[in-house]
């Protein structure tokens, strides 16, 4: 159909997912794929051009999973056209429309009514400085739009038993979890709500390895926010060019790259937007350096080591 129709509508057609809805032109260039595994299925429209505006390609998905749960990923797409989205059952008497429009790097996910929620878990890096400093004190917040639960997952953990904390927040700063020790890797306690808060609290004297996050996980029926694109990540390294430059890509519209030593101490901050760019170590000592990237609901955060 040229013009989009309202979800839900007895009209012809019917039985619809619509990530979309709109005049597109796929002749116009760009390509159309599917992946078809026993855990997902995903339909990929890859720069396919508006047939209005044939210089806006639109890159978005669809993963269709087997609990019956639903995603609309976007990628990179324009708000220019008139635009429906949304499902629709099979005689158009029932459907859920989505009206807000999705900016570039959202997702939307629809769960079948009926369900009481499902734990999903989401590759994330946290870490603490290796080893932490003395009288450090620092909270690491991790934030997803849509979650009822939070937790997250240690994979490495050791602190002075003791004497130096971790504690797991809620959003309101009420403490669920306190952890010190070694420890195997392990989920931690589960918070109420949409955002997390790991915070590390060291003494005066002795220090440990402290902690690494690698992932964590949130509970809910319906998620509107920033997501990895399927086949591609948010930010990924590139290439080291040498021990002074990396090479990084970025696939959101704005976002805001930190460095900071080893002693926790943050020496670079600057704007980035999407494509390629550079982390500059030139004018740096060797060492290890964190590096932590954020773009709205988004934030990763990796080592980088510098040696000559």
């Amino acid at each position: 159909a040229y013009n989009p129709s309202p979800i839900p509508n007895t009209g012809v057609p019917n039985a619809i997912i619509a990530p979309l809805w709109r005049d597109l032109n796929p002749s116009a260039g760009g390509t159309i794929t599917y992946y078809s595994g026993s855990d997902k299925f995903v339909v990929t429209w890859n720069g396919i051009k508006n047939y209005a505006s044939p210089n806006n390609p639109q890159t978005f998905q669809v993963i269709l999973y087997p609990n019956g749960e639903i995603v609309f990923q976007y990628n990179s797409i324009t708000n220019d056209v008139t635009t429906t989205r949304g499902i629709e059952n099979a005689d158009g008497t029932k459907g859920l429309p989505y009206s807000t429009n999705p900016s570039n790097g959202t997702a939307v996910k629809f769960t079948p009514s009926g369900s009481s929620g499902t734990w999903t878990e989401v590759s994330y890096n946290v870490s603490s400085p290796h080893p932490y400093t003395n009288n450090y004190d620092n909270t690491w917040t991790i934030t997803k739009t849509g979650a009822t639960k939070m937790k997250v997952y240690f994979s490495s953990f050791e602190t002075e038993a003791g004497y130096d904390f971790v504690y797991i927040l809620d959003g309101n700063n009420n403490q669920v979890a306190r952890y010190d020790g070694s420890k195997s890797p392990f989920w931690s306690a589960e918070v109420s709500g949409s955002t997390i808060k790991i915070r590390l609290v060291t003494d005066y004297s002795v220090t440990k390895n402290g902690f690494d996050i690698t992932k964590y996980a949130w509970y809910g029926t319906t998620l509107m926010g920033l997501c990895s694109f399927d086949g591609g990540k948010i930010f990924e390294i590139k290439k080291i060019i040498t021990s002074d430059y990396i090479e990084y890509i970025y696939n959101l519209d704005e976002g805001e790259i930190e460095v900071y030593n080893i002693t926790g101490m943050k020496i670079e901050g600057s704007r980035i937007k999407r494509g390629n760019g550079f982390i500059n170590l030139k004018d740096k000592p060797n060492g290890v350096y964190f590096v932590i990237v954020k773009g709205g609901d988004f934030k990763e955060s990796f080592k980088v080591y510098k040696v000559k």
